[in-house]
């Protein structure tokens, strides 16, 4: 193998490494998502005039909102074949 495959083999196993979170901050992580997306998009509204970065933080505040979205129904359809 040549050191950059080293090098990218390396770099793929950090980062598919599992993250351990506490308890508290797992739960909250949804809504810390849909907090920070619904800032984000209202911020949008507070610039005054159409810049280059408006667009930009549409797009953030989607993601945020979707991420957030798809974390709690995953949740809640994982929560429901447990029990």
């Amino acid at each position: 193998m040549s050191a950059t495959e080293i090098l990218d083999t390396a770099q793929t196993v950090i980062l598919l490494r599992r993250v351990w979170l506490p308890r508290i901050v797992y739960e909250a992580l949804p809504f810390v998502y849909l907090i920070a997306g619904l800032a984000a998009f209202l911020a949008t509204l507070y610039v005054p005039e159409w810049y280059w970065i408006v667009p930009w933080y549409v797009l953030f505040a989607c993601a945020l909102i979707h991420s957030a979205i798809y974390l709690l129904l995953r949740r809640l359809r994982s929560r429901s074949r447990d029990t």
